[in-house]
């Protein structure tokens, strides 16, 4: 779709204003900030709040801004969270129950807290010659168990549970973990690169992971993201499926810190750069059925019925999330320069409701924040 602006042709998403045609509405996800107010519990900056309207909770940081690495535990007393001491990431805890706080772990990031109680994290043993970490996955049961080395030294991030098996990236791919020093890399099609975890299945036994497919040079042209589907136990990929595009521009990557339910996985288009040039960001929805992935939706958020979300670039949405049991409502985070949304959307109808802005518009980026979850399965 293209219109004229002042002797300018060019598409709906370079222009600031471009009222979207009732065709296309359908392909758009609407966004009107009206105060809505966050369903789930989530952070703001140091703030803990479990419900809206509930007791807010402090979280400690050096920095006194948003932690990292937040998750709460599946019995749902505990949250742990990513700071900072000496210059080494920590985990600390709170005590949900009694609202005592402590350093549970150093030199530790990346906790993953199973159903069954075994926690994992990434524990940095060092530093190399080009200042990268050291690091190894690290697995425990319970707040006070023994730790345990499950990997080789290496530069480990993102361990996640599917069931009794762990999923974690380091420097060299991604590997499903079985046990201390049983590791096997997920090779998927050998064109793929940057495998991630997007979603785990409600039972824990399939990930769908994102992977960029090269072009037919090696390089960057004509290349394609891919939906991947990984069969834990072993270690089999199942199907993949390219992501389409559309004259709004390119699924850049799908995002990790979605949402699986039933056969339906929702999440978010990966980050994009910036620039007068960039899209507005993309919801994906997908399905998955008898071992395949099949597309169900790709649809663009506006602002208004504007292309533009904030006339903002660099807009991006993350950690999206259903909200019932029918997957029609999904709630989402909207960032942005000097924004911070919190946004749920009737993907039927495309309204979405959003909460006044968290963040400072006059001052870069906005505030942090984000939902506290637990993304591992049984």
């Amino acid at each position: 779709m293209t219109i004229e602006d002042g002797g300018v042709t060019g598409p709906c998403w370079v222009l600031a204003e471009c009222p979207l045609p009732p065709s296309e509405r359908s392909r758009y996800l609407s966004i009107v900030p009206d105060g809505a107010t966050p369903a789930l519990p989530y952070v703001l900056g140091n703030r803990f709040r479990p419900a809206a309207g509930g007791r807010v909770y402090r979280v400690v940081t050096d920095d006194d801004d948003c932690p990292d690495s937040l998750l709460r535990s599946p019995d749902g007393r505990y949250l742990m969270y990513g700071s900072s001491r000496g210059g080494w990431p920590v985990l600390d805890v709170l005590d949900l129950r009694t609202g005592a706080r402590f350093t549970w772990r150093a030199r530790a990031c990346d906790p993953a807290w199973g159903r069954d109680g075994q926690i994992a994290y990434v524990h940095f043993v060092s530093f190399n010659a080009n200042s990268g970490g050291v690091e190894r996955v690290v697995v425990q049961h319970g707040l006070d168990g023994t730790p345990r080395a499950w990997t080789r030294l290496g530069s480990w991030a993102g361990p996640v549970w599917a069931g009794n098996d762990l999923l974690a990236n380091d420097g060299a791919g991604l590997f499903v973990l079985y046990g201390p020093g049983r590791e096997e890399a997920v090779d998927g099609d050998r064109s793929e690169l940057g495998l991630s975890v997007v979603a785990l299945s409600p039972h824990g036994t399939e990930a769908l992971l994102d992977a960029q497919r090269l072009g037919p040079g090696g390089g960057g042209e004509g290349s394609e993201d891919l939906a991947t589907l990984l069969r834990v136990d072993d270690d089999r990929v199942l199907s993949s499926l390219v992501i389409s595009r559309n004259e709004s521009g390119p699924v850049a990557a799908l995002a990790p810190g979605g949402d699986w339910q039933g056969d339906e996985v929702v999440t978010t288009d990966g980050y994009f750069s910036g620039g007068a040039m960039s899209p507005p960001p993309v919801l994906v929805t997908l399905t998955v059925t008898g071992g395949r992935v099949r597309e169900r939706s790709i649809r663009l958020f506006v602002e208004r019925g504007y292309s533009q979300v904030g006339g903002q670039d660099k807009a991006e949405v993350s950690q999206a999330t259903f909200l019932d049991a029918s997957g029609r409502h999904v709630a989402m985070w909207l960032g942005a320069i000097g924004q911070l949304r919190y946004v749920a959307c009737d993907t039927i109808t495309g309204n979405c409701s959003a909460s006044w802005n968290y963040g400072d518009p006059y001052s870069g980026p906005g505030a942090n924040g984000g939902f506290v979850s637990n993304p591992s399965r049984p």
